[in-house]
């Protein structure tokens, strides 16, 4: 990535990137201050503090930064990891000025009000009990807890739970003035701008801040291991889960590179300066523990850090496995790296897979800021330029050196989490969504053009849509697809069936095992899913330009001529029974089950789990799978969406080859919902479940069509509810007046039958009768009075000045094109879009409030450790 970086008298440092494929920008400043700054005081003074800087100053009173952002259709937020704090902002880039100009405000001049320190205390204890609520993330904090007895990095970001109650306003301002001031500051800005022109405004608005440079306190070197440490962790829980962690170098090593290569092998490349993890089905982990039946997952983690952390790699042990098989095997696979070479492909694979993932993340200017910046917060920003080809000449034998050098038995410490026996309220739910295992930063919180001309709409000879838009900003193509194969095929008795056969699509095909299609994927860096909702198959794939055809080729096999081999569809329901048992577990799920079976009719398609229960999975069979998609897959009413650097007569040509040549013999399939009701009274459910301090809560009602009249007034209606600065209305009450969440939001789901309209939050038990009052009591006053003009206006902007910053990504407008496909939105959507937004009224809002929302009939669900409260 290109940039030019500049260094103010003050000390602070700019970076700029110029970037014209669309009119947005976007800019983060980073101080170089977290987690590891937090020694010898409170533990989570880094992250209180980020909170505190969105609580006002004299020139930007509380809310402020987040309603004139979100007025100008833009997206901001903020982290703290632990080597930095980040605010940034992603906005139309007419709009630079106002981010710049709050930025300087903020960096010396936040309030600190007592009040408001108190309300977020609150807050930051719910946000630390939600954390609680996941083993994987408690087992993470013990591990780095004892693998590191003096280096901060022992500590997380969300700072430890007695901390968080002593910490007063004295500490976390004094922390402020310390750490927040120009030379440790980086200011990143990447997008539509000139160069010359914004590090002069830069200069204006920065340059007369005043530095008290001070040399940071020393942060203490940890002392060598020099033994394996152990821990195991008794708590409620539905699955076994393994840690182990190594000490290995900081990112300005030399030897960080052919880690990153190790860990690549283990479980997949990835973006190097990110916080993702490898995702690859041919690598290592991924061949020896999931598909060895040992474990339901496995990954592998390095991120990079300023100082020496940890290399780590976990496991979800499947039920029905002795958890010492899985470390077992695991450590066999660090020896392989330390004893045998890599194979030549093996490696390349690893290393394109890295190239390909750094192409994606160059799509859009956020994610370019992010790379920048993190770079230049644990080594420097110039390693950009040179960190691929720095990857690319790793060899077979220094992986096997590095490997050696410290995946060392005396350099590990290994954390287990062991469920106790504990009684769950009911069973049954959908599968958790997966979360990373370590919380390496905390949130506060995609964002270009509207659509040009030049989207090409063709039918294949079967009758498929495709479309396909040309974008040459980067060497990638993203694919998004629709199939009409969705959970609505399945019966009480049979839920799950087709979300199991669809993910059986991949797992072989008449010219492919499953083996050769996840080598043959990962050996270019591409990637193909599916995923079920309740009306469709959804795909979703990426690869660079020149391996479309490849991409293409192995798309077609899998939706034409999969053979739903034996093996591979009983690991597959190992893995989905290890999950089930887990989501049992889980209070966001449970209560969003509980939620379905309460707002739906019995027997209602929407009212079951896609993917069924340990009950219906445990009985499937490949014949039933077979039958199911030999049935009902058909291409009928399918749509593909290709966006990127593309040729598209050869795409085309690619797909009605390959893709156009389907033709099943089954009858294409359909179905259609009934207009639905609201129960007539008003219906609360509660899942008790232990050791989960946080309640999930879920409150809501029947929405409407995709095709309604009401349905861009709700979109307005829901925009002011729980979307419009920090969480709307909802938030700016329950969460920043009240403090009695740390989440909330509410969201509208319409598409061609009745979905709904929910509101969910994270509150604490003894605050649970106050939220669900509380959220009443904001629903009342929407559908008693119409909004103000202000708020109103306020909303629209939001609306439409967003649309430039969801169309920024291949992966965006490949959405957007196959939405205005499936809802036949027609090809001018784009440009009507303002005007259906801009005359909705404050008498429509009140009106959809009136209609969707009546009192006393909503369906109320939590589930979490609710105690006396818990009924049903």
């Amino acid at each position: 990535m290109k940039h030019n970086q500049v260094f103010l008298e003050n000390g602070l440092q700019l970076i700029i990137a110029e970037a014209h494929t669309s009119p947005v920008v976007s800019a983060w400043i980073w101080y170089r201050v977290g987690s590891r700054n937090e020694h010898r005081v409170p533990t989570g003074l880094s992250h209180w503090v980020e909170h505190m800087l969105f609580k006002g100053t004299e020139r930007y009173p509380k809310g402020a930064i987040m309603r004139m952002v979100s007025q100008r259709g833009g997206y901001v937020n903020a982290m703290t990891g632990q080597d930095f704090t980040a605010y940034y902002a992603t906005i139309a880039s007419e709009h630079l000025d106002l981010v710049l100009d709050y930025e300087a405000d903020r960096m010396t001049g936040a309030a600190f009000d007592p009040g408001e320190v108190e309300s977020e205390r609150s807050v930051i204890l719910s946000e630390r009990e939600g954390g609680e609520n996941e083993p994987g993330l408690v087992l993470s904090e013990e591990v780095a807890a004892t693998a590191f007895h003096r280096h901060p990095y022992r500590n997380q970001p969300i700072g430890w739970r007695d901390d968080l109650l002593r910490i007063s306003r004295e500490d976390l301002y004094a922390y402020y003035r310390s750490f927040y001031r120009p030379s440790n500051a980086v200011l990143v800005i990447v997008g539509d701008v000139d160069t010359d022109v914004t590090t002069a405004r830069v200069r204006e608005l920065f340059g007369p801040l005043p530095d008290a440079r001070a040399a940071a306190p020393a942060v203490p070197e940890e002392p060598q291991q020099a033994g394996e440490r152990r821990l195991r962790l008794r708590l409620p829980g539905a699955a076994s889960l393994l840690e182990v962690g190594y000490h290995a170098p900081e990112a300005a090593h030399p030897d960080f590179v052919p880690l990153t290569v190790a860990a690549a092998l283990l479980t997949g490349g990835r973006a190097v300066y990110s916080f993702s993890s490898g995702q690859s089905r041919s690598a290592r982990l991924y061949q020896a523990l999931v598909e060895g039946e040992l474990a339901s997952s496995a990954d592998c983690m390095y991120h990079p850090t300023l100082d020496p952390y940890l290399f780590s790699l976990g496991a979800t042990v499947r039920q029905d496995v002795r958890p010492e098989k899985v470390e077992e095997a695991l450590l066999r696979e660090i020896e392989r790296l330390q004893t045998t070479p890599a194979p030549q492909d093996e490696l390349a694979a690893a290393i394109r897979q890295t190239q390909a993932r750094l192409a994606y993340s160059c799509e859009s200017v956020t994610s370019q800021a992010l790379t920048l910046g993190f770079a230049e917060m644990v080594d420097r920003v110039a390693r950009v330029e040179t960190i691929m080809d720095q990857v690319s000449r790793v060899t077979p034998e220094e992986v096997m050196r590095v490997s050696r050098a410290y995946l060392s038995e005396d350099r590990r410490t290994v954390g287990w989490f062991i469920p106790e026996e504990n009684g769950c309220a009911q069973s049954g739910s959908a599968p958790a969504q997966h979360r990373s295992r370590r919380r390496v930063w905390a949130f506060t919180g995609e964002p270009s053009e509207p659509l040009p001309a030049g989207v090409i709409r063709a039918e294949l000879d079967n009758g498929i849509t495709v479309l396909m838009r040309p974008r040459h900003t980067s060497p990638a193509v993203a694919l998004a697809g629709r199939v009409p194969f969705g959970a609505y095929l399945d019966t009480d008795d049979t839920a799950g069936l087709t979300s199991l056969t669809s993910s059986s699509l991949r797992r072989g095909t008449r010219a492919h095992t499953f083996q050769e299609l996840n080598r043959t994927l990962d050996s270019v860096g591409a990637s193909l899913t599916f995923s079920t909702g309740h009306d469709e198959l959804s795909v979703g794939g990426r690869c660079l330009s020149d391996d479309l055809d490849l991409v293409i080729s192995l798309l077609s096999e899998m939706l034409a001529e999969p053979v739903f081999p034996e093996r591979e569809v009983a690991v597959l329901q190992g893995q989905l029974l290890t999950s089930l048992a887990e989501s049992d577990r889980d209070t966001g799920y449970r209560a969003h089950i509980a939620f379905i079976e309460r707002l739906y009719p019995t027997g209602h398609p929407y009212g079951r789990p896609i993917s069924g229960t340990a009950e219906t999975v445990r009985a499937f069979t490949r014949a039933n799978l077979l039958a199911q998609y030999l049935g009902h897959m058909h291409p009928s009413g399918m749509v593909l969406a290709l966006v990127g650097s593309l040729d598209p007569d050869a795409a085309y040509a690619a797909l009605n080859a390959r893709l156009g040549s389907w033709k099943p013999a089954c009858n294409a399939p359909s179905w259609a919902s009934g207009v639905l009701a609201l129960p007539e009274t008003r219906l609360c459910h509660r899942v008790e479940i232990p050791a989960k301090p946080q309640i999930s809560l879920m409150y809501g009602v029947l929405s409407m069509p995709r095709h309604s009249e009401d349905y861009y007034a709700a979109v307005v209606a829901n925009a002011i509810l729980g979307e419009l600065g920090m969480m709307g209305r909802l938030g700016a009450t329950i969460r920043d007046e009240r403090g009695l969440v740390y989440d909330i939001e509410s969201s509208l789901y319409a598409n061609h039958a009745q979905r709904y309209w929910s509101i969910s939050a994270g509150a604490a038990a003894e605050s649970l009768d106050q939220t669900v009052d509380a959220i009443e009591h904001e629903l009342g006053l929407m559908a008693q009075s119409p909004v103000s003009a202000e708020e109103l206006a306020d909303a629209k902007s939001l609306l439409i000045g967003s649309l430039p910053l969801y169309l920024e990504t291949n992966d965006g407008i490949a959405s957007y094109l196959l939405s205005t496909e499936i809802y036949g939105l027609g090809p001018d959507h784009l440009l009507r879009y303002p005007e259906l937004i801009g005359t909705v009224t404050p008498e429509d809002v009140q009106r959809v409030m009136q209609r969707y929302w009546p009192e006393g009939r909503a369906v109320i669900t939590a589930a979490g450790s609710l105690g006396a409260k818990a009924e049903g």
